[in-house]
């Protein structure tokens, strides 16, 4: 049998991951990165030393199942994608999207992520998106969701 390589998404939160993979039933995995970066430690949570190691490892396994796996957008976990040498298409919004953005976090409960997060890096994280070498590139804008691209 012969064995299956999946897509690699790299998406920017809230693009509609899990309501693509859960709702929409695409075969994907989303993949979150956050199994995989933190671990406990004396009862805090700290940096896994493993990390984006271990979550690489994951996605290589994933491609071999899914049609599409989605990663996280972080620029550690892009950057060992590149250095794995595994191709990916990059998914984030459009930089004038960020009110839109913003509504869409305060509709989702993101574990602690605080939106200011979001606001103080939002011109900073689309300065490395846009520069990202990458397979391919796709800018959403307000009203898009992945599920409208796939």
């Amino acid at each position: 049998m012969e064995k299956k390589i999946g897509n690699v998404w790299s998406v920017f939160p809230l693009c509609g991951k899990t309501y693509c993979t859960d709702i929409v039933g695409v075969d994907a995995v989303d993949s979150d990165s956050s199994q995989f970066s933190w671990v406990e430690e004396d009862g805090k949570k700290v940096r896994n030393p493993e990390f984006p190691k271990n979550y690489i490892e994951h996605i290589k396994d994933a491609i071999t199942k899914h049609e599409y796996v989605f990663v996280s957008s972080h620029q550690e976990v892009r950057d060992a994608l590149e250095k794995e040498g595994i191709p990916f298409t990059l998914v984030y919004p459009h930089r004038n999207c960020l009110s839109k953005w913003i509504d869409r976090y305060e509709k989702r409960d993101f574990n602690g992520f605080p939106l200011q997060v979001l606001i103080n890096n939002w011109e900073k994280w689309h300065d490395e998106l846009d520069s990202q070498n990458c397979e391919k590139k796709i800018i959403i804008n307000d009203n898009d969701y992945l599920s409208n691209i796939l």
